[in-house]
């Protein structure tokens, strides 16, 4: 005869509880919960996932260049919509975080898609001049911004 199968609900945590759950788990591994905010909020409710990320930058060194990342990743549309939109500054940051963690050709593409319809036929003689062989993704990107 077969053992029964055990099994055990875990409800959706938000709010206090959410709070308290948090604070117990990077104690555990003492880790500031300051270097964690961005993924309280990005995984508010996802109890195994903020734990894996936990654990990862409980093993990691450099906590900070890891939670930025991980930050930055949840918000990849919004960095595309600065890139489109933004001043010069923000165009530059949002790029080179963007670079650092994605493909060139996908940055293009997406952003491709977000331009103004001005714009579009610009991206249009991009993409031509890249799939020719005459510009890399990269330098596409740069020169749009600028």
């Amino acid at each position: 005869m077969n053992k029964p199968v055990i099994s055990q609900e875990f409800k959706l945590l938000t709010g206090a509880a959410w709070k308290k759950f948090i604070e117990a788990e990077v104690k555990k591994r003492d880790i500031p919960i300051s270097k964690i905010q961005n993924l309280i909020s990005s995984s508010e409710g996802d109890c195994v996932g903020l734990i894996n990320e936990i654990e990862k930058l409980s093993l990691s060194d450099n906590f900070q260049s890891q939670v930025s990342s991980l930050k930055f990743k949840a918000d990849f549309f919004g960095a595309i919509q600065q890139i489109a939109r933004g001043d010069l500054k923000a165009k530059l940051s949002n790029l080179e975080i963007l670079l650092e963690n994605d493909d060139a050709a996908k940055v293009f593409n997406l952003l491709a898609y977000t331009v103004q319809p001005e714009e579009q036929i610009r991206m249009a003689d991009y993409d031509a001049a890249v799939k020719s062989g005459k510009l890399e993704y990269e330098e596409v990107l740069l020169d749009f911004m600028l």
